[in-house]
């Protein structure tokens, strides 16, 4: 594991202050914000200049070179190697990502400088910092960037623990890192949210303070580890994600959203509530927070609630946001190894509303098992819980679904510049796309092809586009759509406990210009709050949750281009680890912002021939025996997925030869002859993908790719050629021919291939 924090630059001494207790959080001396009154934040201070071999960090984004640090040290303390070997990955977590790079492009904006290079526009993004770290690594398998805001950690835990579960990697380096940005803090403090003191959770005075930092933990399949004689310091036993589906920023008062990802949790790993020794509660000080976490621990535990040991690090070191879980998981290592527990520094007097067992003093000696359930939650509604054993071996139940049980597509739903359904596809050429011109950051002219104006009301009566953002309603009406077509009622008991994958090309929103650009211009006064929680990426994935009714397992993923074809593999893998009987995954691209524009431009340049293009695609997938059971009609069956990282994040070609690899690797995995392959997706506009089908599958073969009708949506993409390829009927009438491949490859290095069978 590895740690930078108020507390601690480094393991060691992140030590020496959980076992002095001590508060690391200061006063926040900057003139622009002393409007808002005293404001505290837990504050790491002037980051060490990289050692040599490691300048290509010295000018990153703050949070990238946190993140370096905390990963570093880890890789170091595990002993593990991962350049050279193919079965590894990374997952980031992160709330804010490169917040302090683009408040500084606003900031050029604001000052009359709108040039802004391909290189700058990839470090805006908010998975920049995942690929720059695993080619700094040598990671050559998954690198996936989660967004679910302050609870990002745990939920990369789970993405990287289900990826290890499938035998798609054995080793995993997970993290989360973010730094401390003034508009973020203006936000909070506009909510009035934070403290004028140094936070006390669960204690008076209420009100949080922020931090920054990052942790990292190596993940490693646990006999692969035992087998190269690593230092075990704990075991992942089980986690579980949900959704509130309440509000964009309050948590649901009852503590039931909060509840359900410790119960799914404890299902996942096989223990029980009275095996737990501590509790590592998300605990940010805020009346809301605090009161709805006590009522899910109470409602979880019963009996035990009382006698469980319970505190909040962020006491201590802030509101780390996307750093929290890691900063505070790496904590609670620490102090089971040295036997005591982790205090809720500053408590006094408990708060209304709070009446658990919160360890006000430092040093109590940990009593009971060494198992700790870790909890997360934040914006959007997503709730994330970890339960970890660092004492003896704990057995994990087998939950996941047999191999003689394949995953299915059984719905889609799609939103496109063809317009609202999948009916709009056909014989792959669409009439009467409109292409319009937007004008990018240096003045420069965009073609756009763009979604026609719709009312949610109008796929379902129901359904209300009121008071919902252009990205928000369109991928509620893929949603819908995909429901409807899957066979779901649209009553919220049918789909409370169904999962559901966001996949997003860049973290950018509508609400980010909104908030930040008025700050910078009008001296950090602040017009109107009401944006401030919806600047978060899974803003979106609250919407749709909230819309649809869907509380069930849930992680919003921003990966960049191709970011709907690695999030059906991620879907994937969590249906065969059966977190949820189903699982609805898509994707939504919205060209309306600049974030976007940003994002399309820094992968295929100015001069790339294609459009951009918008919209939604949701499909749904299922174990095929449920969808049978229930008398559906499956579309396909999901027979290999692999992923690759070549590390060309200064984007040029990433090596045709790794990506025939892996397209002849996952063929041959899943078993099909390559004969049998009737059609093949892919992006005609890149040169590496049109040789690599050519040298693996032939030219003989059809080929899909929308681009040149509906323009190039970076998320969505992959999934509009997938939809077209099943919708064409052209694949399955012949029992001999009866496979699709479908693939993306980035520009910048990740690279994902799925193979599908059709009935």
């Amino acid at each position: 594991m590895g740690v930078i924090c108020s507390a601690g630059r480094g393991v060691d001494e992140f030590r020496k202050s959980l076992i002095a207790g001590k508060t690391c959080i200061s006063r926040v001396e900057d003139p622009r914000i002393a409007h808002f009154g005293p404001q505290f934040a837990g504050l790491v201070g002037e980051i060490d200049s990289p050692e040599p071999g490691e300048s290509a960090f010295s000018a990153e984004d703050r949070f990238v070179k946190l993140a370096y640090i905390a990963a570093s040290e880890a890789l170091r303390q595990s002993g593990v190697a991962l350049s050279g070997r193919e079965r590894t990955g990374l997952v980031l977590g992160t709330c804010s990502g490169p917040m302090l790079t683009i408040e500084e492009l606003y900031l050029q904006e604001i000052n009359g400088s709108n040039s802004c290079s391909e290189d700058l526009l990839f470090k805006k993004q908010y998975y920049s910092a995942a690929m720059l770290l695993a080619s700094a690594f040598g990671v050559k398998g998954s690198v996936l960037t989660v967004t679910t805001a302050c609870s990002a950690f745990n939920a990369a835990i789970a993405a990287a623990g289900d990826l290890i579960r499938c035998g798609i990697l054995d080793t995993a380096l997970v993290g989360g890192a973010d730094a401390f940005s003034v508009t973020t803090l203006c936000g909070f403090a506009g909510l009035k949210a934070t403290s004028r003191q140094p936070c006390a959770p669960f204690s008076l005075p209420s009100g949080l303070n922020l931090g920054e930092g990052a942790g990292f933990l190596v993940l490693e399949e646990s006999g692969y580890a035992r087998s190269r004689g690593a230092t075990i310091a704990g075991e992942i036993l089980g986690y579980g994600l949900s959704n509130d589906a309440y509000h964009c920023s309050a948590p649901d008062p009852s503590g039931k959203g909060a509840s359900f990802s410790m119960q799914l949790a404890f299902r996942d790993s096989g223990v029980t509530p009275e095996v737990i020794g501590y509790i590592s509660a998300h605990g940010t000080g805020t009346e809301a927070n605090d009161k709805a976490e006590t009522k899910a621990i109470k409602k979880v535990f019963g009996e035990w609630s009382g006698s469980v040991p319970v505190s909040s690090l962020k006491s201590m070191v802030g509101h780390c946001l996307g750093a929290a879980g890691a900063v505070e998981t790496v904590a609670s290592l620490i102090c089971s190894k040295n036997g005591i527990y982790p205090p809720t520094a500053n408590f006094t007097v408990a708060r209304e509303g709070c009446n658990l067992d919160y360890v006000p003093d430092a040093g109590r000696s940990w009593k009971g098992e060494h198992v700790f359930i870790k909890n997360n939650f934040a914006f959007g509604g997503n709730n994330a819980s970890v339960i970890v054993s660092t004492g003896s071996e704990i057995s994990i139940p087998e939950n996941g679904i047999p191999d003689t049980d394949p995953v299915c597509i059984s719905g889609i739903g799609v939103v496109s510049a063809a317009g609202i359904g999948w009916d709009k596809f056909e014989d792959f050429s669409v009439n009467g796309i409109t292409f319009r011109e937007k004008v990018t950051r240096d003045g420069s002219r965009l073609r756009v092809a763009e979604v026609p104006d719709f009312e949610l009301s109008s796929i379902d009566r129901k359904l209300n586009s009121r008071g919902i953002d252009r990205a928000g309603k369109m991928a509620c009406a893929a949603g819908a759509l995909a429901l409807k077509n899957a066979g779901i009622s649209d009553r919220p008991s049918s789909r409370s406990e169904i999962g559901f994958y966001m996949n997003l090309a860049h973290g950018s929103t509508w609400a980010e210009p909104e908030h930040i650009r008025p700050l910078l211009k009008n001296g950090y006064q602040l017009e109107q709050i009401n944006v401030f929680p919806f600047i978060v990426p899974n803003s979106v994935t609250g919407t749709v949750c909230r819309v649809l009714s869907l509380t069930g397992y849930n992680n919003t993923f921003c990966n960049g281009p191709g970011a709907g074809l690695l999030g059906l593999g991620m879907a994937w893998a969590a249906v065969k680890n059966n977190h949820a009987s189903a699982f609805l995954c898509g994707t939504v691209d919205d060209m309306s912002e600049q974030g976007l524009i940003d994002c399309f431009l820094s992968e295929k340049g100015k001069g790339a021939e294609a459009a951009a293009g918008e919209g939604s695609v949701m499909f749904f997938l299922e174990p095929l025996s449920r969808a049978e059971a229930r008398g559906a009609t499956p579309i396909c069956l999901i027979r290999g997925i692999e992923f690759s990282f070549d590390g060309c994040v200064s984007g040029g070609d990433a090596g045709r030869s790794s990506l025939e690899n892996l397209l002849n690797s996952v063929i041959n995995k899943a078993g099909v002859e390559k004969s049998r392959v009737g059609m093949v997706c892919y992006n005609s506009w890149n040169e590496r993908e049109r040789e690599t089908v050519k040298t693996v599958l032939g030219d003989e073969l059809q080929t899909v790719d929308l681009t040149p009708v509906i323009g190039f949506a970076p998320s969505s993409s992959p999934l509009y050629n997938l939809t077209a390829a099943l919708k064409s009927g052209l694949v399955g009438k012949n029992e001999h021919k009866n496979y699709i491949v479908t693939f993306f490859s980035s520009l910048r290095g990740m690279s994902c291939v799925v193979v599908l069978e059709v009935f």
